[in-house]
């Protein structure tokens, strides 16, 4: 699926936990699979050489973020990707407190030139801009699911003092939703991309991708999750 959507890089999350870089060939090309913690960075071959050339650097603290700077080459700016896999609904405000903190420290690992995005399973619905009196209203699109949770609420005010910008917010889709549950069926927009705003013209796309008859190579073997898409001016 890598090769037919043109991706350079996956971010996944909920990875087994262990540390490790992993290379293997398949399809004629080959992989990488970077895996820190939660967070794993899938790399096409192209990816996998550029990020090389930085002396293949990651900076994670915990488990469940973990930052890869992909460093400028030439006239081609760097990029720098924090993956996040947040704790469930039933997580304290401690510790969720705890883990925004850790990817504010990611974040300032970025070097100064990179488009700087922050992306993963949120576990949070952070609806859109509609409401006025909604904290960092700013910070967020006009399509997004109105639905916001108290999580949500947290990441968005999060995003305003990092000077974040939500991505698929910004584009109008039919289907929004990334997970759905497994027993009652309603569905929830849990997984999202972050963009710092002076980089917020990078970005062309941002979708979610559903599995469908038109899907040629399904994922619900691999995850109840939908995938979502973001593609950059680069």
């Amino acid at each position: 699926r890598i090769i037919q959507q043109s991706w350079g890089c996956i971010v996944l999350t909920d990875m087994k936990g262990d540390n490790s870089v992993r290379e293997f060939s398949i399809y004629g090309r080959s992989w990488t699979l970077v895996t820190r913690g939660k967070i794993g960075f899938l790399l096409e071959d192209a990816w996998a050489e550029w990020w090389k050339e930085g002396n293949g650097a990651t900076y994670a603290s915990g488990p469940r973020t973990c930052g890869i700077q992909f460093p400028r080459t030439g006239w081609r700016r760097g990029l720098y990707l924090v993956g996040v896999y947040a704790p469930t609904s039933d997580a304290t405000s401690p510790e969720r407190q705890a883990l925004r903190s850790q990817v504010s420290e990611r974040i300032q690992m970025a070097q100064a030139t990179s488009i700087t995005l922050v992306l993963g399973d949120f576990n949070a619905e952070l609806g859109n801009r509609n409401d006025s009196h909604q904290v960092g209203r700013q910070v967020m699109g006009s399509f997004g699911d109105p639905r916001v949770t108290v999580a949500g609420l947290e990441w968005r005010a999060w995003a305003e003092r990092e000077d974040l910008s939500h991505c698929h917010s910004r584009f109008q889709q039919h289907q929004r939703y990334t997970w759905e549950h497994p027993r009652f069926l309603s569905q929830h927009e849990l997984d999202h991309v972050f963009v710092a705003t002076p980089c917020l013209w990078h970005v062309t796309s941002c979708r979610v991708l559903h599995e469908g008859p038109s899907v040629s190579f399904p994922w619900s073997d691999y995850t109840d999750h939908n995938s979502v898409e973001v593609r950059l001016r680069h």
